[in-house]
């Protein structure tokens, strides 16, 4: 009787920590997946910045060619 409770704990045990490992695994998946969205956030905000820039930039040599 003893056999089968301490067998029945010990699968419960290693149940209850291959679930915790999957929990684990899973966090971990979606922290990456929200990491690689955030660094797409900022490929495309420094992208949008060099574009203003070069807008500004490209405009402003423009101004100053028509002025001469």
């Amino acid at each position: 009787m003893q056999s089968n409770e301490i067998t029945a704990r010990a699968l419960s045990l290693f149940q209850t920590s291959n679930q915790l490992a999957i929990n684990v695994l899973n966090a971990a998946r979606e922290n990456m997946r929200l990491y690689g969205k955030a660094i797409d956030a900022m490929i495309e905000y420094n992208n949008n910045v060099a574009n203003a820039w070069s807008s500004f930039f490209t405009s402003r040599q423009r101004e100053q060619y028509f002025r001469l």
